[in-house]
């Protein structure tokens, strides 16, 4: 209570001191105690992740996966070719694909991703895995970035023209098993679009809730409703 306590106060400093207008974060798991922020007037949204614990190894993580997902990791393993790549312009691209199939637009700007991947790559806490055909057809991509204990799985993309053959289980795969192999554990990074929380759900890993916290702090009127009318649309 204390530690979360003390982190609200330095947290609304800065919000008044950079004059922010809205504030939003989703917190890791470990994060439990939210009550300092409610008695602020914050908003809390629960949502969920999945999780491979730190410590196990590859051979008995890949055991738990779910026996549609063995088979889609052997078969596509047998086609693919899979690569480490610097190419984030890349993986933005198959990113944006992928938003555009479900008729969405991406919530990062390519400038974004890059001005990420340049702290991370400095700091040497990320990959890019990129699996192509025996033509040198890409099909997809994924984005890790990890610290002491965990990989987290940041971005993915995939050429709708290839997705039948399943390229994208084998990069998650891989991602799962460069986490084993250092000692970390592996975050999904969580989602709450069905069909994306049964894929990940079916990699064997632990569903853990974390929280989300905002609060919109401009009192001008036209943005405060420009700003709740976007979260309602979310």
């Amino acid at each position: 209570m204390k530690k979360d306590f003390h982190y609200y106060l330095c947290l609304s400093a800065v919000c008044r001191e950079r004059n922010i207008v809205y504030y939003q974060q989703s917190f890791l798991p470990e994060f439990s105690n939210w009550l300092p922020f409610y008695w602020e007037g914050y908003q809390e949204t629960a949502l969920y992740t999945y999780r491979i614990q730190k410590g196990l190894p590859y051979a008995q993580v890949s055991k738990n996966y779910n026996s549609g997902i063995r088979y889609d990791v052997k078969k596509a393993a047998a086609q693919a070719i899979v690569y480490e790549s610097e190419n984030i312009e890349l993986l933005y691209q198959l990113h944006c694909m992928t938003m555009a199939r479900q008729n969405k637009k991406s919530g990062y700007s390519l400038e974004f991703m890059r001005s990420f991947d340049k702290v991370c790559a400095a700091q040497k806490c990320r990959k890019i895995f990129v699996a192509e055909d025996s033509e040198k057809n890409v099909h997809c991509a994924v984005y890790i970035a990890w610290d002491e204990d965990w990989v987290y799985y940041l971005w993915a993309g995939t050429d709708p023209s290839f997705r039948k053959y399943n390229f994208s289980t084998l990069l998650v795969d891989h991602a799962i098993r460069f986490a084993c192999d250092a000692g970390r554990g592996f975050d999904f990074e969580g989602s709450v679009v069905p069909g994306i929380e049964l894929f990940f759900s079916k990699f064997g890993g632990k569903q853990e809730m974390y929280h989300t916290i905002r609060k919109v702090y401009t009192k001008n009127p036209v943005i405060k409703a420009a700003i709740e009318g976007k979260q309602a649309s979310l």
